[in-house]
């Protein structure tokens, strides 16, 4: 099935031309942070400890890099769309975060009761793309024509995509920490 990829004409948010993540009370904030192709991202320190900054694509080391003191900052290029996973590798096992790379401003992040509003989208049909930390896909589902239509997610869930049609601007939907559209 052939979907439009959303077309430019929407700003990209303060947030996104300036993304910043804090680590405060050894807990990254935001857990999830999407920012722009090529910007790059100010990681902070706000504890007076060590912590160490990181990050993988994958299984590889996108960088590593250590901040001993309150206050530290590092700025790292976001080079290539895509997911990236955060981790403090200086004793401190449960700080992770998420940082998506995304080409384009159509994306949200849910809110604390895993609702969101994607806004300024251009008409068209869409495939909406979904991601949790706590889910992992296993396998991909495809018919004889090549068409996904499912997939099968780590124990116990199971999500089918979601075609979305945006007639006149805003559509409204609930679901889970991370969201972007893409072009299959």
């Amino acid at each position: 099935r052939n979907y439009d990829l959303a077309t430019p004409g929407k700003d990209w948010s303060d947030s996104m031309k300036k993304p910043e993540l804090e680590q405060n009370a050894c807990q990254y904030a935001p857990h999830v942070l999407v920012s722009q192709v090529g910007k790059k991202v100010t990681i902070s320190n706000g504890d007076p400890i060590l912590h160490n900054i990181h990050a993988y694509i994958g299984k590889d080391t996108a960088f590593n890099v250590p901040q001993p003191l309150q206050g530290a900052k590092n700025k790292e290029k976001l080079e290539a769309p895509g997911r990236i996973e955060l981790r403090c590798d200086a004793g401190h096992t449960w700080m992770t975060a998420w940082i998506f790379v995304v080409e384009h401003p159509y994306y949200a992040v849910t809110n604390e009761c895993g609702e969101f509003e994607l806004s300024g989208v251009p008409d068209g049909v869409y495939e909406l793309v979904v991601w949790h930390e706590g889910w992992e896909v296993v396998e991909t589902l495809k018919n004889e024509k090549g068409d996904v239509t499912g997939y099968i997610f780590s124990d116990p869930v199971e999500l089918n995509p979601i075609e979305v049609i945006v007639d006149g601007g805003a559509t409204k939907a609930a679901c889970v920490d991370g969201i972007v559209f893409e072009k299959p």
